[in-house]
């Protein structure tokens, strides 16, 4: 997906980069970073997802775990950077 249209889903799920920013305890410039897919962060790519509704395999494909597998990574942790996991391709 461009990264225009993953600004433009940001937008029209009422959330702003500030405010995806502000919750995840990162700068703007971050998020917008990961958004154009010039950074990596499961955390923040996540967080877009879960804004917008659109998986991360649809906004990166190829870029990030599936939703089943970063959540199985995860191990119920909700920050910090994932657990190394032996045979697991983190994108």
């Amino acid at each position: 997906m461009h990264w225009a249209d993953i600004f433009a889903a940001i937008r029209k799920s009422g959330m702003t980069l500030s405010g995806i920013a502000k919750e995840e305890a990162v700068s703007v410039t971050t998020v917008s970073s990961v958004v154009k897919g010039e950074k990596t962060s499961h955390r923040i790519a996540y967080a877009i997802a879960a804004k917008t509704g659109i998986p991360t395999e649809k906004l990166w494909p190829g870029k990030y775990l599936t939703q089943g597998n970063y959540q199985q990574a995860r191990r119920g942790h909700s920050t910090g950077r994932l657990p190394e996991q032996k045979g697991l391709a983190n994108g």
